[in-house]
C-alpha cells in the first residue's frame, strides 16, 4: 500500500484505462430491448453511449437509472434523456489529479482521449482506486489466474502479468532490476 501510494502520482490515465477495443458501450439509436440485452450480458453499472463509432461518445448511461425508468415508464423515455454528459480527459492526465477531479464533479467514468481527440479508452473511479489498494472484487467479477504452477518447473503465465512479478512467483533469482 505504501509503495502504491508513493507511485500513485506518477501513473497516468493511459496506463490504467480499459482500451477502446474492450469497451462495452451502446449505440445511441439502440432500442431499449437491445440495451437491456447488453446490460444483462455484461453487468456494468455505467455504459458509454456513442454515435456510429466509439470515437464519438455522446453520453454515459447509468444502468440503474435506465432500469428504474424502464420499469416505471417502459420505452417512453428516449435514451438521450437518461444519459449523463461524458467527461473527457487527455491520456497523460495523472490519476491522482483525475481522482480529485472526478470526486469533485461526482463522476464515475471518464473517457480518455488520444492526441488526436479519438477515444483511447475509459477509466472508472474503481480503476483508479485499484491502483492504490489492489484489485477490488465484486460478485460479478470473473476470477482469473495470472499465474499457475503446473509442476516439473513448468508454469502457465498470463501475458498481462508483469515479467518481474512472474519471475518472483517462479522464485527465479537471476532477473535484472
Amino acid at each position: 500500500l505504501i509503495c502504491s501510494a508513493l507511485e500513485f502520482d506518477e501513473i497516468t490515465a493511459q496506463e490504467i484505462l480499459t482500451a477502446r477495443v474492450a469497451i462495452v458501450g451502446i449505440e445511441a439509436d439502440m432500442s431499449h430491448g437491445e440495451v437491456l440485452e447488453i446490460i444483462r450480458k455484461h453487468k456494468f453499472s455505467r455504459l458509454p453511449v456513442y454515435v456510429d463509432t466509439v470515437d464519438n461518445i455522446v453520453g454515459v448511461l447509468n444502468v440503474r437509472r435506465f432500469l428504474k425508468n424502464f420499469l416505471s415508464r417502459g420505452e417512453a423515455t428516449p435514451l438521450a434523456e437518461l444519459m449523463d454528459k461524458p467527461h473527457f480527459v487527455p491520456r497523460k492526465r495523472p490519476i491522482d489529479e483525475l481522482l480529485s477531479e472526478m470526486s469533485a464533479k461526482r463522476l464515475h467514468m471518464a473517457v480518455v482521449t488520444d492526441d488526436y481527440g479519438g477515444t483511447m479508452g475509459i477509466v472508472t473511479v474503481e480503476d483508479i482506486l485499484e491502483e492504490l489498494v489492489g484489485e477490488i472484487w465484486d460478485e460479478d467479477d470473473e476470477v482469473r489466474e495470472d499465474f499457475k504452477a503446473l509442476g516439473g518447473n513448468r508454469f502457465e503465465v498470463s501475458g498481462d502479468l508483469d515479467i518481474l512479478d512472474a519471475f518472483e512467483l517462479m522464485a527465479y533469482d537471476d532477473c535484472p532490476d
